[in-house]
């Protein structure tokens, strides 16, 4: 911003990881899918917008009746099955 050069290390914190697990509705399960540096890889890949990409993160909603989003890795013990929403 201004003309600073932030380090790569900074860059880093500022990025959100997140990864991304498509819902099994026969199962019941969410299964890992792929992991993204960032919002706006992750909303490139999934064809959405960065800021719907923010609005789903860790709140139980499946994306696109199908996408589960996250930030951190999940485990089967916090596993809870994702609310369905529609694209807003």
């Amino acid at each position: 911003m201004y003309g600073k050069n932030h380090s790569l290390e900074t860059l880093a914190k500022m990025r959100k990881q997140v990864f991304v697990y498509s819902f099994d509705s026969v199962s019941n399960e969410r299964i890992f899918f792929k992991s993204f540096n960032s919002c706006l890889d992750a909303a490139k890949e999934l064809n959405t917008s960065k800021s719907t990409i923010s609005r789903y993160l860790d709140k139980g909603k499946l994306l696109q009746d199908k996408w589960f989003l996250s930030t951190s890795v999940l485990s089967p013990a916090n596993s809870r099955p994702p609310t369905n929403s529609k694209e807003d």
